[in-house]
């Protein structure tokens, strides 16, 4: 059956791009990983590297807060009790990013889909645009390093400024003070190593099935960052996969 839905959906890719022609040839690239894996840093830096844009679903969201009143009305205080939006609501957001002429030649999914269900909607939504996901990228980062890059960072206390540092690898020139607004710089009540931990097993028990379903599908390939490598290492090997696609 499986082998039937999957034929199924890639003759309705084919059909659907000889009426989106502009699209036939889109790159669709999903990066995935654990918090302080740097997937907001290499989708960037793909994007440069092949000349299409980084979507984020945050920044959708909080562009939507800012620019529509009605939508922030009805979801940001929903937000603000620490509810995530419906999925309809992030796709619909999505869908409409997506259609813009700036999509044309592809996207770099930064750390979206989240869940099964929106991998699968994701795939769903793509097919209607004779397009499809072409790779997912998932930064494996050991523990220790990551609990290194992200129990180390320093947020500014200002939150207009928000400067982020690291005591490590962007100090401040002065310890416990930001460069850019002369605020004190603070810990992130998450970002301690105890409750770094724990957001590592909820991200785990959370994205299991995602990882097997991009794995079954032949799509995920993993590739090993840790704080030695350094990110030029990282970005030429995400690279080399990404040009490895059919």
């Amino acid at each position: 059956m499986n082998i039937l839905v999957d034929l199924a959906y890639e003759t309705w890719i084919q059909i659907a791009r000889l009426w989106n022609l502009r699209r036939r040839n889109a790159l669709i690239v999903g990066i995935m990983g654990r918090g302080g894996s740097g997937k907001g840093t290499i989708a960037k830096l793909l994007s440069k590297r092949f000349e299409i844009p980084t979507i984020s679903t945050g920044d959708l969201v909080r562009r939507a807060i800012a620019n529509d009143p009605d939508f922030a009305a009805q979801w940001l205080p929903e937000m603000k009790m620490g509810k995530l939006l419906p999925d309809w609501v992030v796709f619909h957001l999505l869908s409409e990013e997506l259609g813009k002429r700036d999509y044309d030649r592809g996207a770099i999914l930064d750390g979206f889909p989240r869940t099964l269900d929106q991998a699968k909607m994701l795939r769903r939504m793509l097919a209607w645009r004779g397009n499809k996901v072409d790779i997912v990228i998932n930064l494996d980062v050991p523990k220790p390093d990551l609990i290194e890059r992200l129990s180390g960072r320093r947020t500014c206390s200002n939150t207009s400024c928000a400067a982020v540092y690291h005591v490590k690898f962007s100090p401040s020139k002065v310890e416990g003070i930001c460069d850019v607004c002369g605020s004190t710089t603070k810990q992130r009540e998450d970002e301690t190593p105890e409750a770094i931990e724990v957001r590592f097993q909820e991200y785990d028990r959370t994205n299991a099935a995602l990882y097997r379903y991009y794995e079954d599908n032949k799509l995920l390939v993993n590739i090993r960052s840790t704080n030695e490598l350094g990110i030029e290492k990282v970005l030429e090997a995400v690279v080399f996969a990404v040009e490895e696609v059919d």
